[in-house]
Parts: C-alpha cells; sequence; structure tokens
C-alpha cells in the first residue's frame, strides 16, 4: 500500500464487504451503519490493526433512544471512533460520553452544510463547540460553490484536530488538499458502493493523485 495509504478513509455504506479483502486498501474505514439493512449485523472479527468510524446519522429509520443503542453496541464491540453531528447530536454526545471514555475511545464532531459554505466567524464558532464537546476530531464538511468559498475552508486547515473540506464539483480538490495541510485522512468509496457525499473521491480514481499529494507544488 501507498504510504499515503493510512490517511484514505473508506466510508462502507454497504455491508457486503470481507475485511480481509480491503484492509490493505487503507488504514481508516468509516461504518456508515445508517445506511445499512441491519446496523448490528456487524463483520466480525474487526481488523485490530485498523481505525475503525462507527457513523449512525439521524434519519428517519433512527430515532435518537435507537441511535444510542447503536452506538453502545460499536463500542462495546471495541469500535475506537465514533462520528456524531455537533448540532443535531449535541444531547447524545453527552450520553454517550461515559461509554467513549470507558472504552478509550475517540469522538468526532461532524457539522455539514449541503447548501453552502459558512462565513468564517460561523467556522470558528463550530470549530471552537467541537472542541468544548471534547471531541478528538472535529469534522466540518460544506458544499463549495466558487474560490470564495475555498479560501474560507484553506483558511482553517492548519486547526489541530480538523478535518474541513468542501463538498460538490468545486470542493473535490479541497478533500485531497487538507490531507497535505495535515488532516488525518479524507473519505473515499469504493467504487461498487458508490459515494456517501457529493463530490467524494472514490478510491479507485485517488490512486492517480497519491504522487500529487506527495509533490509540495500541490495539485
Amino acid at each position: 500500500m501507498n504510504s499515503l495509504g493510512n490517511r484514505l478513509c473508506i466510508s462502507l455504506n454497504q455491508r457486503d464487504f470481507i475485511w480481509d479483502e480491503i484492509t490493505k486498501m487503507a488504514d481508516w474505514f468509516e461504518l456508515r451503519v445508517d445506511c445499512w439493512d441491519d446496523p448490528y449485523k456487524l463483520p466480525l472479527p474487526l481488523p485490530a490493526d485498523k481505525k475503525i468510524i462507527a457513523t449512525c446519522r439521524k434519519d428517519s429509520r433512527w430515532n435518537d433512544s435507537e441511535r444510542t443503542r447503536i452506538y453502545r453496541f460499536y463500542l462495546d464491540r471495541g469500535i475506537k471512533y465514533v462520528d456524531l453531528d455537533l448540532i443535531q447530536d449535541e444531547l447524545l454526545i453527552k450520553a454517550l460520553q461515559p461509554e467513549i471514555e470507558r472504552n478509550s475511545a475517540a469522538l468526532i464532531a461532524s457539522f455539514h452544510d449541503f447548501g453552502k459554505t459558512p462565513e468564517l466567524a460561523l467556522l470558528e464558532d463550530i470549530y471552537q463547540q467541537g472542541r468544548h464537546l471534547g471531541a478528538t476530531l472535529v469534522k466540518i464538511a460544506c458544499l463549495a460553490h466558487n474560490r470564495a468559498d475555498l479560501e474560507r475552508i484553506e483558511a482553517f486547515y492548519d486547526r489541530p484536530g480538523l478535518i474541513i473540506f468542501g463538498m460538490g464539483e468545486a470542493g473535490r480538490a479541497s478533500r485531497l488538499e487538507s490531507v497535505r495541510h495535515g488532516a488525518p485522512f479524507t473519505y473515499v468509496y469504493l467504487d461498487r458502493m458508490g459515494p456517501t457525499a457529493p463530490g467524494q473521491w472514490s478510491w479507485e480514481e485517488i490512486q492517480t493523485k497519491l504522487s500529487d499529494l506527495q509533490n509540495p507544488k500541490g495539485l
């Protein structure tokens, strides 16, 4: 695997995978269990040397009570990262904090804006709110329309514990640039599963970009 493979996070929005077939592809994996037909059917055993994130977004199928049970299910089985929305899930984060700490796990507090890129002051507030909630990582993903949006995103690249990038076609390059500027990983998908967010790169096509990530002159 390329030396930058440990900064790819494959988002698995389907459950039909076998760990032995994909573990060499990346060091990070996101289980989008909210997209699975049954979030409790976790493929086992988990690869001990990989960083695995459990994500269960709020939707019509999963109320907060059920999502709390789902997150506890994954924490009890050794998952070390859980991703929760820092706006919608503030109460859920507080309820799960004892389990997160007891299992030596880490919180990823995420924010999504599928319509625009917020102004600088709001981006700062979002970042600080995530840190205040005790997040190990704060993730900000917002739709980028133009160069001005990307410049606001780029202004936050050097913040510790922050993953920030633009969604949509205009934001695609920022997903790679964020890694060049220190983000621990960028999300990718497997061609056979499809993307989990607009503008996401597939694992297959990003292989051609890995050499560009190593180029200090950028993309």
